[in-house]
């Protein structure tokens, strides 16, 4: 696949970046070629995302050297990165919601003012959108499109450009699984092309697929480098170092490979009865034991999200009933919810469910201030107490419990939220794709955590696009346009996978 040049279309060496307590980067160096799509692995926190944001513009190091076939360039500005040719798609979307798909697209265009050949780019942007499987009315509003279909906008800004080089972080994460081999057929289209590509992702399976070469991060420093791509185990050994072994036996005496609820109980904690928001959602039903844990699928739009919403009081619900420990209630926001012994760690994190200004502590005891609280004041040293004792539990990895959530790695803020609904004692914990855009070695902590809430008399709904991750779920309702079309035990699970994936083209 790699096309063969004299020098390499951008190199990096020596990069070094230094946050207050922590060292971001230490002397990282780096090179990819014309033609050639390397991949950036490393756990969260290895220093990825800050390496992205320096050759991207948006951060400036404090050391190192960079050069863009063969000229060193600094780049003061994000601007200043695009006019050298480099293009950087990351994880969080820079789309204005209210403006038209090609709008967004054409920003720099449409700024221009009147003289704007409208038209013309509307036929462009349409055609981008295309190429990426996803034929859109380019003139409605993006925030009206689903978010799979939003990350491709993003995508298709950088495309316009005839990007140089084009980095990539996590740019399928939300993507549904059918729509990630258009793209990363696209990447190998683009590198055949000339294009040099950094791709980051947490799905190794995509690395191994697209990728030519692979560097890995660890603690900021650049540990491995493969010129041909080595199976996945050996990339995450890599990432972990030291902790492969033990992550190995860990995963082992949970049973990670195999379930994540089994211990399950006879009592239900939540009994759903025809639960519908009369438009998108129709009458579902179930039941939830203490201790089990539920996984809802399906394809994007199938009604899996707004199950979760109904449930938690953020959509309305217009017939049907909850009743949680025999007690029938009636959510009709999220405080009720909450009131009502619900938790919610949201699709998207960082919008929807971490205030990211605020500190690790802050975001732990928002749900719990009550229990923080002493003759109408706030007790800040049990609060950071007991954020310390979180951090320490859930293997929050942070410079200390006054660190903004904001400059956390993906996997630490997910388990931040985790932290709040463990605080609260949730009775229900709703978990909507709580793997998402993290690490392996992240993944794992995760799925440990949710264990230990199940064994300690939780309950869990996992509402997930990943069919692996639902089959380890100790029941799975697959649903399609609203409605529950498919249901397996774990035990059914094997012998129905391919009912499920049928459910899911």
């Amino acid at each position: 696949m790699s096309v063969d040049v004299a020098g390499p279309a951008l190199r990096v060496q020596g990069l070094t970046k230094r946050y207050p307590g922590v060292t971001a980067l230490d002397g990282v160096d780096l090179e990819v070629h014309a033609g050639q799509v390397l991949s950036l692995s490393g756990a969260n926190g290895a220093g990825k995302s800050t390496l992205v944001k320096i050759l991207s513009g948006a951060e400036q190091p404090d050391a190192g050297h960079i050069w863009v076939d063969g000229t060193e360039v600094h780049f003061d500005s994000p601007h200043a990165a695009r006019r050298s040719g480099i293009y950087t798609i990351y994880q969080e979307m820079s789309l204005v919601p209210t403006m038209s798909v090609v709008e967004n697209i054409f920003l720099d265009d449409f700024a221009k003012g009147v003289f704007v050949r409208r038209g013309r780019l509307e036929k462009r942007a349409f055609e981008l959108m295309e190429r990426l499987g996803a034929p859109v009315d380019v003139r409605i509003p993006v925030g009206s499109l689903p978010l799979a279909k939003q990350q491709l906008v993003e995508i298709a800004k950088a495309l316009k450009s005839d990007p140089h080089v084009l980095l990539l972080d996590e740019p399928t994460t939300t993507l549904p699984p059918r729509d990630v081999g258009g793209l990363l057929d696209l990447m190998r289209a683009l590198a055949v092309s000339g294009v040099g590509l950094i791709f980051i992702s947490h799905r190794l399976d995509e690395v191994t697929q697209v990728c030519d070469t692979v560097d890995v991060l660890r603690d900021g420093r650049r540990v491995a480098h493969f010129d041909t791509v080595p199976g996945a185990h050996q990339i995450v050994k890599e990432m972990v170092g030291d902790r492969y072994e033990n992550s190995l036996a860990a995963a082992a005496a949970e049973g990670a490979e195999g379930k994540l609820g089994g211990v399950a109980t006879d009592d239900v904690v939540l009994q759903v009865h025809e639960l519908s928001d009369g438009h998108q959602l129709h009458p579902v039903s179930f039941d939830l034991r203490r201790g089990e844990v539920l996984g809802i699928t399906g394809l994007l739009g199938a009604g899996q999200n707004e199950l979760a919403e109904c449930l938690f009081g953020l959509r309305e619900v217009v017939s049907g009933s909850s009743t949680i420990d025999g007690r029938k209630v009636r959510v009709r926001s999220p405080q009720e919810a909450i009131r009502a012994g619900l938790g919610l760690i949201p699709e998207d994190r960082k919008s929807q469910g971490l205030v990211l200004d605020m500190s690790a502590n802050k975001n732990i005891t928002l749900a719990s201030l009550a229990s923080f609280t002493r003759v109408g004041l706030l007790d800040h040293r049990h609060e950071v107490r007991h954020a310390l004792t979180q951090v320490d539990e859930l293997s929050i990895k942070c410079s200390s419990v006054h660190q903004h959530v904001r400059t956390m790695s993906g996997g630490n803020q997910q388990k931040v939220l985790l932290a709040r609904w463990l605080t609260k004692n949730s009775k229900v914990l709703i978990l909507a794709e709580p793997t998402r855009g993290v690490d392996v070695a992240a993944k794992e902590e995760i799925y440990r955590l949710i264990r230990a809430y199940l064994r300690a008399g939780g309950a869990a709904i996992v509402v997930t696009s990943e069919v692996s991750e639902a089959a380890l779920c100790d029941r799975v309702m697959v649903l399609s346009s609203g409605r529950v079309v498919a249901e397996a035990t774990h035990e059914e699970i094997s012998s129905k996978h391919q009912d499920l994936l049928t459910h899911l083209r």
